[in-house]
């Protein structure tokens, strides 16, 4: 697997769809869609996060404004991406004959990301907007 973001993305999505077409026979990927999204939001507030707590400002938006936009950008954005330029069956060609302990693997490490960006944008959410006494 290529190391860039999108073919992180790709893969992440990639994964997630196929857990949900395995599981429920569900072959419209929204689900897929909407949780890549609100990782990707995730990310993105960790990163607008940590711009504030090192330049020591206090961000003054509740974090509900700040995550609805946030996450419609990235569902406008994702939905796009997989259902006009890279098609589902596209990934399926590059990961669809995966080995069974390459696939257990990088499964282990997609929920590593899952809890770890919840986690962390969170937490540095709260830094960033707790107001000072």
């Amino acid at each position: 697997m290529k190391l860039n973001p999108l073919s992180l993305f790709d893969y992440v999505f990639f994964r997630v769809a196929s857990f949900y077409r395995n599981s429920f026979g569900d072959e419209d990927y929204w689900y897929a869609i909407f949780i890549l999204s609100i990782i990707q939001c995730m990310n993105l507030l960790t990163f607008i996060s940590l711009v504030f707590i090192l330049l020591n400002k206090t961000n003054k938006l509740p974090p509900l404004l700040m995550i609805v936009p946030c996450v419609i950008l990235f569902i406008t954005f994702n939905f796009i991406r997989y259902y006009r330029v890279i098609k589902y069956q596209d990934l399926m060609i590059t990961w669809g004959q995966e080995e069974t302990s390459i696939k257990t693997k990088r499964g282990l490490y997609i929920i590593l990301y899952f809890i770890l960006s919840i986690i962390l944008s969170v937490f540095l959410l709260n830094l960033a907007t707790a107001t000072t006494p």
